[in-house]
């Protein structure tokens, strides 16, 4: 097995070792990029259709272009990950549809350091779709949308730090049975009950096509995750760039609204603009918390697709 891969900011990651389930699990617990290779290498070698097969032959994957910064919040581990199960498919030949490949590549994940949610896995519906994810314990349920007018969305760069890891860490802490109040814990069955509704508002919204009741949901959701969520990730979701960001006068004159993007923190923000025109804006705005944006995705996207957008309920 041999894996190469070249990183946003143009570092690499190497390795070529012999296939071994056992040998890449435990590595996948010692945390690192590598780790989530390791990770879904492990459980993809364990595929009943490649247990016990004779002459298993190798496989050399080189990820030799990378369009997701890490620890921005992007589901960049889950990137890797997906790419891997998709790797080991075409390879052995293994039919696989896309709740499959999402499963695989999020038992891969949970092998390492790292606990990120299966909404992250939702990049393996590929650029260019929104999916409404539906959660009901481990059962998902993926219903793939479309837009019924374009949708103009930015990705930008708060140029800050967060750690993922604890942030993700703290928050599981709080469910399934938070603390009685007042602990901030208990806050979080107010956010979950927000976000289920908001993210069928959003889906509504999203398959009109309506960029204003869009841009209402995720102004609300924002409120609602600054009020109930981030008190349990102290600093780590404090957030002062994303937060300068969003209530700078000159980006409120052209975004319809903004976000924190995955578990939040200062790694990116997501916008919402009204036309094409104004996605080219973005980069010339001179903000007060960041200086001129640094745009890390943009897209035009077009009445049947929807690019970047992952919803979540249940």
């Amino acid at each position: 097995m041999k894996f190469s891969s070249t990183s946003y900011d143009h570092s690499t990651h190497m390795l070529e070792e012999e296939l071994n389930a056992d040998t890449f699990r435990e590595k996948a617990k010692l945390g690192g990029f590598l780790s989530y290779v390791y990770g879904t290498m492990s459980v993809m070698l364990e595929h009943p259709s490649l247990q016990n097969k004779e002459g298993l032959g190798g496989l050399w994957i080189d990820n030799y272009h990378t369009s997701l910064p890490m620890k921005k919040g992007l589901s960049s581990s889950a990137a890797v990950c997906v790419l891997i199960v998709k790797a080991f498919a075409r390879r052995y030949n293994l039919q696989l549809d896309t709740a499959e490949v999402m499963d695989l590549a999020y038992r891969g994940e949970m092998r390492t350091p790292s606990r990120c949610g299966k909404m992250d896995q939702c990049v393996a519906v590929g650029r260019g779709r929104a999916a409404l994810m539906t959660f009901d314990g481990d059962a998902v349920e993926l219903e793939v949308l479309q837009s019924g007018a374009p949708l103009h969305f930015v990705v930008v760069d708060l140029r800050g730090e967060k750690d993922t890891v604890a942030i993700l860490r703290q928050l599981n802490a709080c469910v399934p049975t938070p603390p009685p109040p007042p602990a901030p814990q208990s806050l979080m069955l107010a956010y979950a009950a927000d976000i289920e509704a908001l993210a069928v508002q959003a889906r509504d919204a999203l398959l009109r096509g309506d960029a204003a009741a869009l841009a209402r949901c995720m102004q609300q959701a924002q409120r609602s995750f600054d009020r109930h969520a981030a008190p349990n990730a102290a600093p780590h979701l404090d957030a002062p760039l994303l937060h300068r960001l969003l209530e700078d006068p000159r980006l409120q004159a052209l975004a319809l609204a903004g976000k924190g993007v995955g578990s939040q923190g200062d790694g990116s923000a997501q916008l919402l603009v009204s036309s094409a025109e104004a996605q080219l804006e973005v980069p010339t705005l001179n903000t007060s918390a960041i200086g001129t944006l640094r745009v890390m995705c943009s897209d035009a996207v077009s009445a049947t697709d929807v690019a970047g957008t992952a919803l979540c309920a249940g």
